[in-house]
């Protein structure tokens, strides 16, 4: 009786032991669960960081594009209306000085120099 009494308290230590271990077990896989866990959202975290970094650095360059591209386009407006005033001054020269050729071919009277001034401003304006 006492064999069986050693055997059922030996036992019974056992199942306390590995309770025990198993209890230590548990709280250690707690322990990294959590740890895990934490690491797992500072990743993501430092991922976001990046992606937002990323994604402001793509909007500041696009932006800076999008600048520089209607630049261009004011400076080649501008251009080409400085153009088209030399070419309006030019072909203004040449009609005024077509018509100060005419003046100077003909004797003119007030109805003549009215009517070649419509003319002139005729011209300008077509």
């Amino acid at each position: 009786m006492d064999k069986r009494a050693d055997a059922i308290e030996k036992n019974i230590n056992d199942a306390k032991d590995m309770r025990e271990k198993a209890t230590v077990y548990l709280q250690e896989s707690e322990e990294q669960a959590r740890a895990s866990a934490k690491q797992y959202r500072e990743i993501i975290d430092l991922a976001k960081e990046d992606a937002n970094k990323a994604k402001q650095q793509i909007m500041n360059e696009a932006n800076e594009q999008a600048r520089n591209k209607i630049a261009q386009a004011e400076e080649q407006i501008e251009a080409e209306k400085a153009q088209a005033r030399a070419e309006m001054k030019e072909e203004i020269v040449d009609i005024a000085t077509e018509v100060a050729t005419k003046i100077m071919q003909k004797d003119m009277d007030a109805s003549t120099n009215d009517d070649m001034v419509k003319s002139f401003v005729d011209e300008v304006i077509n």
